[in-house]
């Protein structure tokens, strides 16, 4: 019975999505799905992206930087928080060390680090 009704919850919530870009499943776990989404959006830039921001380019020659050195910067740093955001929307917060390394997920201090530079770096979440 409750996977027949589970059945009928998702077109509701595709389309709680598509209306209000979450869904009633998405803000129960808010952390995990906002998290899910950063690491998604982060790598499609990555992979996809046209355009790099200027924080990438030489402090010394800021105008004279070849773009493929920028672009090699940047994936190098957002890989590290590709991952770690991506960790933690499959297995969320770890208690500790030990923890994490038996079930995974990312601890405090990391997830507080990741959430400094995304704050940081927010406004070159474009392409």
């Amino acid at each position: 019975m409750k996977r027949f009704k589970r059945f009928f919850d998702k077109p509701y919530w595709w389309y709680q999505r598509a209306r209000y870009g979450f869904s009633d499943r998405d803000w129960w776990n808010g952390d995990w799905y906002l998290s899910g989404v950063i690491a998604g959006i982060m790598e499609k830039i990555v992979n996809e992206g046209h355009g790099v921001a200027n924080s990438y380019a030489d402090e010394d020659k800021p105008f004279d930087t070849d773009v493929n050195i920028m672009v090699e910067r940047r994936d190098a740093e957002w890989n590290k928080y590709i991952a770690l955001f991506r960790e933690y929307s499959k297995h969320g917060p770890a208690m500790d060390q030990e923890w994490k390394d038996s079930f995974g997920g990312v601890l405090d201090k990391d997830m507080q680090e990741a959430l400094q530079w995304l704050s940081q770096h927010f406004q070159e979440l474009w392409d």
